[in-house]
C-alpha cells in the first residue's frame, strides 16, 4: 500500500524516511512523506539519517523529543518525536 493513498486518521504513525542508500529518493520526497504523516496522524516517530527538524516543524508538527544514535558503520540515525 502506498501511504499518500491512506485516508484514515490514526493516533500516531512511525515514519522511517527512506534515506537514498537503498532506495532512490529526493529531499523533496521526504517532505511529502512527513506531510502526509501529519495528514493522518495526530502524533509522530520520525527516523531519518539527516536533521530533518526543520522540515517536520514546517509540515505542523511539534518537536517533543529528539535524540542522535550514532551506528557503528558511520552513519547517524536521527529520532524525532512530534506532536
Amino acid at each position: 500500500m502506498n501511504m499518500h493513498d491512506i485516508n484514515k486518521k490514526y493516533d500516531i504513525a512511525v515514519l522511517d524516511i527512506p534515506y537514498g542508500q537503498f532506495t532512490s529518493t529526493t529531499h523533496e520526497v521526504q517532505i511529502l512523506l512527513i506531510s502526509k504523516t501529519r495528514q493522518i496522524s495526530k502524533k509522530a516517530i520520525i527516523i531519518s539519517m539527516i536533521d530533518m527538524s526543520e522540515d517536520i516543524i514546517h509540515s505542523g508538527f511539534t518537536i517533543v523529543d529528539k535524540i542522535i544514535l550514532n551506528k557503528t558503520n558511520g552513519f547517524s540515525r536521527y529520532i524525532t518525536v512530534c506532536n
